[in-house]
């Protein structure tokens, strides 16, 4: 993903909607398309911390 323009800053510690990953989302270089503030965007997965929780939700 080259030359893409920030949609929003998303602050230290919010909490986003992870809509899709790819397989093993825990590779260096992957993106994540996230839902944030009623926007929808792609981040890239080194910036996360993942949170998981029991049945997807």
């Amino acid at each position: 993903m080259k030359g893409a323009d920030a949609l929003a800053r998303i602050p230290l510690g919010a909490t986003l909607e992870a809509i899709y990953y790819h397989d093993g989302g825990d590779t260096s270089g992957q993106y994540v398309y996230v839902k944030y503030n009623g926007k929808y965007g792609f981040v890239l997965w080194d910036y996360l911390a993942a949170e998981w929780h029991e049945g997807g939700q």
